[in-house]
């Protein structure tokens, strides 16, 4: 009932903010915090107390810390997004959906780099919506 709970709360949440992220460039703090809700609202369904775990915030703690230090290579709001994932999904899940995501971000990123060959100027000031690398690898979560 709980994962069930998790991806039919999910699922609208992520493509909303992947909607959002593709038109503004930001992602709303209202809606980081009804994703984060997701999982406490499994647990409460499901009456499992152990259900979330702690570990699982490892990640996006770790993101949020790489945007900091970076000065937002990686967006601060894609940190947060992992961070609130991390309340909704368990360790390996969440590990798989970081991995799977980021090579889908890869393989967007070598596309742009072959298409944009020869004019790296306008590579460097190209910004990719991660965000959507996410929802896709979600939606591979979800039918694989």
């Amino acid at each position: 009932m709980s994962e069930l709970w998790v991806k039919i709360s999910v699922t609208p949440l992520l493509f909303l903010l992947c909607w959002q992220d593709l038109r503004e460039r930001q992602l709303e703090a209202a809606y980081l915090c009804l994703l984060a809700l997701c999982g406490p609202g499994a647990v409460v369904l499901a009456e499992e107390a152990d259900t979330v775990q702690l570990l699982s915030l490892l990640p996006g703690l770790l993101l949020l810390a790489v945007s900091v230090l970076s000065g937002e290579a990686l967006g601060e709001g894609d940190a947060l997004l992992f961070l609130a994932l991390g309340f909704s999904l368990e360790m390996p899940g969440l590990l798989r959906l970081c991995t799977e995501s980021f090579l889908l971000a890869g393989i967007g990123g070598l596309a742009v780099w072959v298409r944009f060959r020869g004019t790296e100027e306008q590579i460097g000031k190209l910004r990719m919506p991660f965000l959507l690398f996410l929802t896709a690898a979600w939606c591979l979560e979800l039918f694989i």
